[in-house]
């Protein structure tokens, strides 16, 4: 109506999820595996900013991981500068920034992304956490 989208309307939109990384190699690999598990929604792009971890953290990422864009810093820059880092990045579209030690439901990145996009007016999503 007079030229407004709605929310059925809007061309698929990809999803980039940023994950800043600091000496969490365990705990980031059992994140990226629930985000490989993800059902329901594509595309997703993945980028990790990896703040010199000395862990093996880039070669996990490298080895188990190759689909992942990985930024390696020389040095700590710190949580804010790194997300700043993904962002600048990130292809256009919705952006998850995600801890490394989220594990993600397999129905969870699209029930969210659902959930945002079917609020035109809406432009930030918090979601409920839960332990397991």
């Amino acid at each position: 109506m007079g030229g407004e989208e709605q929310p059925g309307d809007l061309p698929a939109r990809a999803l980039t999820v940023i994950i800043v990384s600091y000496r969490s190699s365990a705990l980031l690999a059992a994140c990226l595996r629930s985000l490989d598990a993800q059902v329901g929604i594509d595309p997703v792009n993945v980028i990790v900013v990896d703040n010199h971890s000395a862990d093996g953290t880039v070669e996990m990422i490298r080895r188990n991981h190759p689909a992942v864009r990985l930024v390696t810093n020389s040095h700590n820059v710190g949580f804010g500068r790194a997300c700043n880092q993904a962002l600048a990045l990130a292809r256009p579209g919705d952006v998850l920034m995600l801890n490394p030690d989220t594990l993600v439901p397999p129905d969870g990145l699209s029930r969210a992304v659902d959930a945002l996009r079917a609020r035109l007016g809406v432009g930030v999503l918090g979601v409920k956490l839960s332990t397991l």
